[in-house]
């Protein structure tokens, strides 16, 4: 139970990175498209320009989007205007790099991540384009135990979760001297594994209060996710299967007292108590997999009659993306070299 649980706090915390490297993705092809917008002979901090990001984001999740030209003269949705040609994300944006930056708060105390692309016209780098967002608009329909933190050990992402042991109000290395770890997992070791930038997996307790926890690289800006499974969850699953087997004991003693006839009827009964045991267990599973499917992952569905996938998402020419079963059997990927022999 505490390998498997492993595996699968481990393979948690890789599925939340895919989740939020595609979130990030996804931002910057706003930015990108937002950028198509501005006419070549529109000046970049006029008010046409302005207008047409504000109606960008009305219809995204950016809480505010602004221009910067090449001295360094910024203005806004809302109108601020500012020359930031000294501050270090315009320097590196004008070099012809895509920023994101750590978390900042704005006047509201609302933590919010600033995103910038450079902007060209006729081939020709004019400016940076950029847009802020409320990271609280993050993973937010996901509802399991994980945290992002930034370089600085600063939380990016707050769980929703009610197994959640942090709440933010302190930074990560703050947070990990509290709990005691099992094995020879120290919190020094684990600030060493991510300023080198490797993963690892860890149990520990707080309070009494066990959590089984996997850490991995986001590959942005030395982010880490952080995600945990509740003991608890994995005690009450051992502690079932323990009632099982001592039932299972009993009911065989009797079987054995009583006879013939009465040891097969015992033992017919607890099959049945086991097959809705793993029937449970199955139905949990879907359930879990119906929470994970809550994301921007790409959705498609089978046509049976017709021996079709079709593939629904906006990369794809129309919204969709149509291919045959017979092309993607198990057996043709394997001949094909697409799919390895594990896999298989």
């Amino acid at each position: 139970i505490y390998a498997q649980n492993m595996s699968s706090v481990s393979q948690l915390a890789g599925y939340f990175t895919r989740i939020f490297d595609t979130k990030i993705k996804s931002c910057f092809q706003i930015l990108e498209n937002a950028e198509m917008l501005i006419e070549p002979e529109q000046q970049l901090l006029e008010d046409g320009v302005m207008e047409k990001l504000e109606l960008v984001v009305t219809k995204t999740d950016f809480s505010d989007m602004g221009v910067v030209d090449l001295q360094g003269n910024a203005r806004n949705i809302n109108g601020k205007a500012a020359n930031i040609y000294d501050v270090q994300f315009v320097q590196e944006v004008l070099a012809g790099n895509r920023y994101i930056s750590d978390t900042a708060y704005n006047k509201e105390g609302q933590p919010y991540l600033l995103l910038a692309i450079p902007m060209h016209q006729l081939g020709e780098l004019v400016g940076i384009l950029y847009g802020r967002y409320l990271i609280e608009d993050i993973l937010y329909d996901v509802d399991c135990y994980f945290q992002i933190v930034d370089s600085q050990g600063n939380y990016i992402t707050r769980s929703n979760s009610a197994d959640a042991w942090a709440d933010g109000s302190t930074d990560l290395w703050t947070e990990l001297e509290r709990y005691d770890y099992h094995d020879t997992t120290t919190a020094g070791k684990i600030a060493e594994n991510m300023h080198q930038g490797e993963s690892g997996t860890f149990y520990c307790t707080y309070e009494d209060d066990g959590r089984y926890v996997s850490y991995q690289p986001i590959g942005i800006n030395q982010w880490y996710v952080f995600s945990a499974l509740p003991e608890q969850n994995i005690t009450e699953y051992a502690s079932s299967m323990r009632q099982i087997s001592l039932h299972m004991l009993v009911q065989i003693l009797l079987c054995l007292l009583a006879g013939a006839l009465i040891p097969l009827l015992y033992i017919g009964r607890v099959y049945y108590m086991i097959r809705d045991k793993n029937t449970t267990l199955e139905v949990h599973n879907r359930m879990f997999q119906l929470v994970l499917q809550k994301t921007k992952d790409i959705p498609f569905e089978a046509d049976l009659p017709k021996h079709e996938v079709i593939l629904h998402s906006p990369r794809f020419e129309g919204g969709n993306y149509t291919l045959n079963l017979a092309d993607i059997r198990p057996s043709v990927l394997f001949a094909q070299e697409k799919l390895d022999a594990t896999c298989y």
